[in-house]
């Protein structure tokens, strides 16, 4: 079974919820928080296809520095393991 995916963001450190207001359960507010992850969606070539969409934690350089090719290679562990 071959797994392709899709980042379904940019990372950037940082995710944009919506989440219950805490003053009024009835009401919801956006609040950013830091995240060490991305979302990616999984998707087989089983027919049907098996869709899923997952967090996958990000890779630093040596400096601490987001590294964008580690994630992707990361990302590929990860839809290989699916």
């Amino acid at each position: 079974m071959a797994v392709t995916y899709e980042l379904l963001e940019t990372y950037n450190g940082d995710r944009l919820l919506t989440i219950t207001d805490p003053e009024d359960a009835d009401q919801t507010i956006e609040k950013l928080f830091a995240v060490g992850d991305i979302k990616v969606r999984f998707t087989s070539d089983d027919s049907p296809p098996v869709v899923t969409e997952q967090l996958v934690d990000i890779c630093s350089d040596e400096n601490g520095a987001y590294d964008h090719e580690a994630t992707l290679i990361r990302v590929a562990q990860v839809g290989d393991g699916l």
